[in-house]
């Protein structure tokens, strides 16, 4: 006679004791390293930076009595460049961890 209660024959916590599919796992981990805001807004801040340390040089007289004689173009765009740069860093060392992370599980599976 079958009993037909509904259960899978899972075991508690989902584990089924069948392997784990690396190909489903892997995209996603590319997906978000791929997307990882941390690049975007390292990027983001780091062009800004920029484009504000120029401005900041290329500032006039007028510019700088507004500011009452501070370059803050300047400081501003130099802030912001450090603060993408270390955005972007960052990004670069925890993505670099988390592959190495990867491969040894890769060759521990093999």
């Amino acid at each position: 006679m079958t009993d037909n209660s509904g259960d899978t024959g899972a075991v508690r916590g989902g584990e089924t004791g069948a392997p784990a599919e690396p190909d489903k796992a892997q995209p996603t981990s590319r997906a978000s390293a791929l997307f990882d805001l941390r690049k975007i807004i390292g990027g983001m801040l780091s062009v800004y930076g920029v484009v504000l340390i120029i401005v900041g040089l290329l500032d006039g007289k007028k510019q700088l009595d507004k500011a009452d004689g501070i370059h803050i173009n300047l400081w501003t765009g130099i802030g912001m460049l450090v603060v993408g740069v270390l955005f972007l860093v960052w990004s670069m060392l925890t993505v670099d961890a988390h592959e190495s992370g990867e491969s040894e599980a890769a060759q521990g599976r093999h």
